[in-house]
């Protein structure tokens, strides 16, 4: 029988040493780990004092954010447990061989979306920079925000730096942020180039420099990426990065896109 641990410190540090064989497929249970315990519950599964499965939800943002994983015997005893502790509206995480488990028991899942986790690791990887650059600072504010709207350019802003631009005439085209920024790993997102200047190797260029900026300070470069963003897999190809996870992305009482 599997006992049921709930934010135990002692059972949190062994958590971390379990995350860490997988530090890709982990970066946001590290970044919870290391910097968000205070906003984050973990409800942990362990038998004779290994961990079999655990759910991490992250409640310090407007929609609560849960990751849940192990193995099938500790998933299926986990979702019936953090079912009854779950602030809706949610977006819950896990392996897509485990969503049935999940659907079964939530109500009110408005979305159900495939994300792929991708990483590649330094001397792996394949620069391409083939256009002017610069990091994006506070006094790029405004550009940020015409090009990502108000709402996003403020959080990338405040949490997501180091952010690396290419301007076009002094406007800001393109895009790349980090989400993550760890000594074993590092999390890029907030990759977004203008409509009117894609198909020209901008995204490439500035995913480029984010990748080489990561590796001068971490050994796993990760993302996760909508599993149908065709264009987007390309590009992180190109760079080196390759699939090792494909999570279902599950949306209750809201719908929100990966």
């Amino acid at each position: 029988m599997i006992s049921l641990r709930i934010h135990v410190d002692s059972m949190l540090e062994e958590l971390r040493e379990h995350v860490l064989r997988k530090p890709d497929v982990y970066a946001f249970i590290l970044l919870d780990l290391e910097r968000y315990r205070h906003v984050t519950e973990f409800i942990i599964a362990e038998r004779e004092g290994v961990i079999e499965g655990f759910v991490v939800m992250f409640r310090g943002g407007v929609l609560m954010s849960v990751i849940i994983d192990g193995t099938h015997e500790a998933v299926e005893f986990l979702v019936e447990k953090f079912s009854k502790m779950l602030r809706k509206p949610a977006i819950i995480n896990v392996p897509r061989e485990y969503e049935d488990k999940v659907l079964k028991v939530l109500k009110n899942v408005v979305a159900v979306y495939s994300v792929d986790v991708m990483s590649v690791r330094k001397g792996e990887e394949r620069l391409i920079i083939k256009h002017p650059y610069r990091e994006v600072v506070e006094g790029d504010y405004k550009q940020l925000a015409n090009l990502l709207g108000e709402r996003r350019a403020r959080r990338v802003i405040a949490s997501y730096r180091p952010v690396f631009g290419i301007f076009v005439n002094s406007q800001l085209v393109s895009t790349a942020a980090t989400l993550v920024k760890l000594k074993e790993v590092w999390m890029l997102g907030a990759v977004y180039t203008h409509p009117e200047y894609r198909n020209r190797g901008f995204a490439t260029s500035v995913c480029s420099a984010w990748l080489k900026h990561a590796f001068e300070n971490t050994n796993i470069a990760t993302l996760w990426v909508r599993s149908d963003n065709l264009p987007a897999k390309r590009v992180y190809e190109k760079l080196g990065f390759k699939t090792v996870r494909v999570n279902s992305w599950i949306c209750v009482e809201v719908d929100k896109k990966p």
